[in-house]
C-alpha cells in the first residue's frame, strides 16, 4: 500500500490483473458505501495495470504497523 501526496488527491480503488478488472462504484442505495462494481475485461484491465504501477511508482511505502499509525487522521 502506498500514500500519494498531497493528500487532497481523489483516492482511487479498483483490483486489475493483466485479464481482469474490478473497480468498486459509491452505492447506488446510499451515500456511506461502495457496494457495487463493475468488472471490467481484458483490455481495460491492462490499462488499469499500468495506471496502478504509474501511481505506486510515485507514492510514499505504507507497509508496517508503525507506517499505518504514523497516518494522519482526517475527521469530517
Amino acid at each position: 500500500m502506498g500514500m500519494v501526496e498531497p493528500v487532497e488527491a481523489l483516492e482511487r480503488f479498483f483490483v486489475a490483473s493483466e485479464t481482469q478488472a474490478v473497480v468498486p462504484l459509491p452505492s447506488f442505495h446510499g451515500t456511506e458505501g461502495f457496494d457495487c462494481g463493475i468488472v471490467l475485461s481484458r483490455e481495460a484491465a491492462v490499462g488499469l495495470v499500468h495506471h496502478g504501477r504509474e501511481a505506486c511508482a510515485s507514492a510514499r511505502p505504507v507497509e508496517t504497523f508503525e507506517a499505518v499509525r504514523a497516518l494522519p487522521v482526517r475527521h469530517t
